[in-house]
C-alpha cells in the first residue's frame, strides 16, 4: 500500500479554483477597460464638437476682419453672427442698408453645422456677434465685449467643454467654465 502511494504522481496543470480566479480577474479588468473606453468616447465627442464650434466662431470672426461677403449678392457686410439653436450652429451676415446703417435682422445665411453624437449646448450663451471691420466680439444684445467673456458650454453624459470668447477676440476651448 505504501508503495502504491509513492508511484502515483499528480498530473501537471491548474486546479479548478485557480482557473476560476484567473477568469474573474480577467472579467474585472475587462469591465474597467470597457467603462474607460465608453467615457473616453464621450469625452472625444464633446471635445470634437467644441473644436468645431470654436472653428465656426473663428470663421465668423475672420469674415468680419476681412469684410468678406458670404453670399453672391454683392451686399456689403456690417456684422457677422454665430447662433446656436436646437443643436444647429450657423454663421449669418448682416449687410448694410441703403442708408448705410446696419439693420437689426440677419438676411443672409452662411455656413452651418450640427452637434453630433448626442452632444448639446447646455444652458448659457447661444450667440455671439462680430462687427465689421475690426471683428470686435459682441454679446447677443449687440454690446461690445470690453471685459469678461462669452461662454458656450457643451455637454454630453456629464462631460463638458467650454468655448470661450474673450475681449479682443481670443477664442479657446477648455474643460472648465471661462
Amino acid at each position: 500500500m505504501g508503495a502504491d502511494r509513492q508511484n502515483t504522481k499528480r498530473a501537471p496543470g491548474f486546479s479548478l479554483i485557480e482557473l476560476i480566479i484567473v477568469i474573474a480577474i480577467i472579467g474585472i479588468i475587462s469591465a474597467v477597460t470597457l467603462a474607460s473606453l465608453r467615457n473616453s468616447r464621450t469625452q472625444n465627442d464633446v471635445w470634437s464638437n467644441a473644436r468645431l464650434l470654436a472653428a465656426t466662431i473663428r470663421e465668423a470672426q475672420n469674415f468680419a476682419l476681412a469684410g468678406k461677403n458670404i453670399n453672391a449678392t454683392g451686399n456689403v457686410p456690417c456684422e457677422f453672427h454665430v447662433t446656436v439653436t436646437g443643436g444647429v450652429y450657423k454663421v449669418e451676415q448682416k449687410s448694410l442698408a441703403a442708408d448705410g446703417s446696419c439693420p437689426a435682422t440677419y438676411a443672409v445665411a452662411g455656413t452651418s453645422a450640427v452637434f453630433v453624437n448626442g452632444v448639446s449646448l447646455s444652458s448659457g450663451t447661444t450667440e455671439i456677434r462680430f462687427k465689421v471691420p475690426r471683428a470686435e466680439p459682441m454679446n447677443a444684445a449687440g454690446v461690445e465685449l470690453t471685459s469678461g467673456f462669452i461662454d458656450f458650454a457643451i455637454m454630453k453624459g456629464g462631460i463638458s467643454a467650454h468655448v470661450c470668447v474673450y475681449p479682443f477676440g481670443r477664442v479657446e476651448e477648455q474643460p472648465t467654465a471661462c
